[in-house]
């Protein structure tokens, strides 16, 4: 979202949506969710700028998805928390992983543990090599290996359109790197970087899981942190480490990389209760129901 002028209308200051579902066909209308990375853009910090935008977007989006989820980038002032609380969008704790690229380049291999640095010795003993995406028809081969990883996990993805656009609208100001890690000019894994101002945001990852013994995560990481030192950035934004005091194995992998946990938090919003509900019972369900079959 952008920022919304005082006096104007909200409505047409909303991209269109971009809800992700769980799943297609009918279990799909009980898994739709609005994820919104960042959240509003508030000229200086003004509640009630905050409070046009909110109303706008619930109106907008309260049937078309069950919740909406702000996965914040930014500690939020006091001031504009309130706000979220009274258009009823609740605070959550959530952890952040932040690594400074000011130190030296030997401070920041050294906050890595031995373990992954000794992976990144094979990846490079084995002839990974780390470059930019060159073209779209590498992008393409990038996308594909995002989608291969996300169906293994079992995660949601966006239209493959969000990235041809983002890498041909954003490349031409610097905003997003696409790197890969290759062997034999075969791409074996990617991550998709958003640059603004002097901070990398870590975006998408995908890798070839056949080539898992090449170490291609820990081995794109690890360069793209050096990358960000000699390119001038501060700070390496690591992404979504979980919730306080709960297990999460990927927080685990990427402490590995040093870094300083943060509670930005995330608000959540729900648009329609009984659906959540019946979507949650109907989810448990198919889980139940595949596992049998499987």
């Amino acid at each position: 979202m952008g920022i919304l002028p005082y006096g104007a209308s909200p409505s047409k200051y909303f991209l269109p949506d971009t809800n992700e579902k769980e799943y297609k066909g009918l279990l799909g209308k009980f898994t739709a969710r609005s994820i919104i990375w960042g959240g509003p853009l508030v000229k200086n910090d003004q509640p009630e700028y905050l409070d046009q935008i909110l109303k706008a977007y619930s109106q907008k989006i309260k049937h078309k998805a069950i919740y909406t989820q702000f996965r914040n980038l930014w500690l939020w002032p006091d001031k504009l928390i309130e706000v979220f609380r009274k258009n009823k969008i609740c605070f959550e704790p959530h952890l952040d992983i932040l690594i400074d690229l000011t130190e030296s380049s030997e401070k920041i291999i050294s906050d890595i543990k031995k373990n992954t640095r000794r992976n990144v010795t094979k990846s490079i003993n084995k002839g990974v090599c780390f470059e930019p995406i060159k073209d779209e028809n590498e992008l393409l081969i990038a996308i594909e290996l995002i989608k291969q990883t996300y169906q293994r996990i079992k995660l949601p993805l966006p239209h493959e359109s969000l990235f041809i656009e983002s890498f041909r609208i954003l490349s031409l100001k610097n905003y997003i790197r696409i790197f890969k890690a290759s062997i034999n000019n075969q791409i074996v894994g990617v991550r998709f970087e958003l640059n603004y101002k002097d901070k990398i945001y870590d975006w998408f990852a995908g890798n070839d899981i056949k080539e898992n013994n090449k170490y291609p995560n820990d081995f794109l990481i690890y360069h793209i942190l050096l990358w960000g030192n000699e390119n001038k950035y501060s700070v390496f934004d690591f992404g979504g480490a979980g919730k306080p005091d709960i297990p999460y194995p990927v927080r685990d992998y990427k402490l590995k990389f040093g870094g300083e946990l943060i509670d930005l938090g995330r608000f959540e919003k729900i648009h329609q209760k009984a659906l959540l509900i019946v979507g949650k019972i109907g989810f448990n369900f198919y889980k139940f129901m595949y596992g049998l079959r499987k």
